[in-house]
């Protein structure tokens, strides 16, 4: 389930059932990535869901991956640990994204890196994959800056 080359937001519950059902009906691979607005720890405007239940709901059929976790990117400002400690147990993949925060490229670099650390030594998740960086109306990133965050 790695090869995933499309992911879709889980807009609705009808979303969430119509992929589910076109998956199991053609093979296709395609992944669940919901922001922390569409789906919480303590409930999303999808359903209501939390991570858990979302993740229970979804049983395995596909890949979910966490879609701009960290600082100030749910409903209200917060670190964004907890919903980190929810994503690790719950997701397949975590997008750590606290670009919104840290326009900075060291200090953001440098809490990417504590949210990962987080998740894989604290939380002991080392089987969690990560996908990192932000999209461009965040924070635009020159190449040199990208080859910086890939070392």
């Amino acid at each position: 389930m790695d090869n995933i080359k499309f992911y879709v937001g889980p807009m609705s519950k009808n979303v969430v059932d119509a992929i589910l059902e076109f998956t199991e009906e053609t093979n296709n691979k395609i992944g669940f990535i919901p922001s922390r607005r569409q789906i919480e720890y303590n409930g999303g405007y999808v359903n209501n869901w939390t991570t858990k239940e979302f993740s229970e709901y979804v049983n395995g059929r596909v890949i979910i991956e966490r879609d701009h976790g960290g600082i100030g990117q749910g409903y209200k400002h917060d670190d964004g640990i907890k919903s980190f400690m929810h994503d690790c147990k719950y997701f397949d993949k975590i997008h750590v994204d606290p670009w919104k925060e840290y326009q900075n490229l060291d200090e953001g670099l440098q809490e990417t890196i504590n949210c990962v650390n987080f998740i894989y030594l604290v939380m002991g998740k080392e089987n969690v994959k990560f996908e990192v960086g932000t999209e461009e109306s965040i924070r635009r990133f020159e190449v040199d800056e990208l080859e910086t965050l890939l070392r």
